[in-house]
């Protein structure tokens, strides 16, 4: 596992400086995240936490598939839920064809969810 985001990050440290007052989720009852993560330091294998229980870290023997599914992806946890929504109706309105594009960033909403 990576060290920093266990089991042991997101039940302690994760919930004490970003969730203090618990989970929160938004008007459709989706878990919201916190930003976190720093896509400087982060490899192409690391996800946020899971996406049914954020003190849980994204288990590294699910396939690629089964991490896009139950796991909270690495640019949501740059981002967080609520900014990553703003970045992607910006991008989708610039750029809706995703000619920009890069590792971990902002792609337009119709490139990620066809």
């Amino acid at each position: 596992t990576i060290p920093v985001y266990d089991d042991t990050f997101f039940t302690g440290a994760f919930q004490e400086f970003f969730q203090p007052n618990g989970t929160v989720r938004d008007e459709f009852g989706d878990i919201v995240l916190p930003p976190y993560a720093n896509p400087l330091h982060a490899s192409p294998m690391m996800y946020g936490p899971m996406k049914n229980d954020t003190k849980k870290a994204c288990p590294q023997d699910m396939t690629t598939l089964e991490r896009d599914e139950k796991c909270f992806p690495l640019i949501e946890a740059v981002f967080g839920s609520k900014q990553l929504k703003v970045l992607m109706a910006a991008k989708g309105k610039i750029d809706p064809s995703n000619i920009f594009t890069c590792d971990y960033c902002v792609a337009a909403p119709e490139i990620i969810h066809p």
